[in-house]
């Protein structure tokens, strides 16, 4: 089978070890994100080993959501993430990430390994040095951020990204505007919401001159 390149994301739950029912969250996530994101993903998100999960990415969807939406969902855990793009060279016909073989996934293990000594969050392998730097501070700024939030600052924060309206977000939740307001403020939103957007556009740049490249 002639080599392709995809691809892959690879998470570990940071201290995993100084939490109760992990298992159970990552299963509860494999099965919501394996319906939420099934247009996007050439491999369903897979338990791989103990408390680490991978995915493969279909070439034409974008990895930036996947992970900015896991990260959300899993709250209070925390999880660390590689993104590695490169050959798989076998066991796509499977349509397991845990089946399929090749440096890509080579080189996604060794990153894991030396990002777990490290207090980041995310690490990258695209093939490109300069865009691999970008990426990792980009990627590792923003992930930082949204950990600083509370729970509830992160519930009206996404609310408020959807519905525009500070009313609207205060019913949802069960709050009053002040409080919405307020929160809002706290957590400066409009610098968060511009740095996922630049974010995407960045993620979405990257992949597009990296797969031009590797054509």
């Amino acid at each position: 089978m002639k080599s392709k390149k995809f691809t892959i994301l690879l998470a570990d739950v940071i201290h995993s070890s100084q939490h109760s029912g992990v298992q159970k969250k990552l299963h509860d996530l494999v099965a919501w994100a394996n319906k939420e994101f099934a247009h996007c993903w050439q491999t369903p998100l897979e338990i791989t080993r103990g408390d680490e999960i991978a995915v493969i990415i279909k070439p034409d969807c974008t990895w930036f959501q996947t992970i900015i939406r896991l990260n959300d969902k899993i709250r209070p855990l925390r999880l660390r993430w590689i993104m590695s793009y490169g050959e798989i060279s076998d066991g796509l016909i499977y349509k397991s990430s845990s089946e399929a073989t090749g440096p890509v996934f080579v080189k996604a293990d060794e990153i894991m390994h030396t990002l777990k000594k490290t207090d980041l969050r995310f690490g990258a392998f695209t093939g490109d040095v300069f865009w691999d730097e970008i990426l990792r501070g980009q990627m590792n700024l923003l992930l930082w951020r949204i950990d600083q939030l509370s729970d509830l600052q992160l519930q009206i924060f996404r609310l408020y990204q959807l519905r525009k309206r500070q009313i609207d977000v205060a019913q949802a939740l069960g709050k009053t505007q002040q409080q919405v307001q307020r929160a809002l403020k706290a957590m400066n939103w409009q610098v968060i919401d511009a740095a996922e957007k630049s974010a995407l556009k960045l993620v979405d740049l990257a992949m597009k001159e990296i797969t031009f490249k590797n054509l």
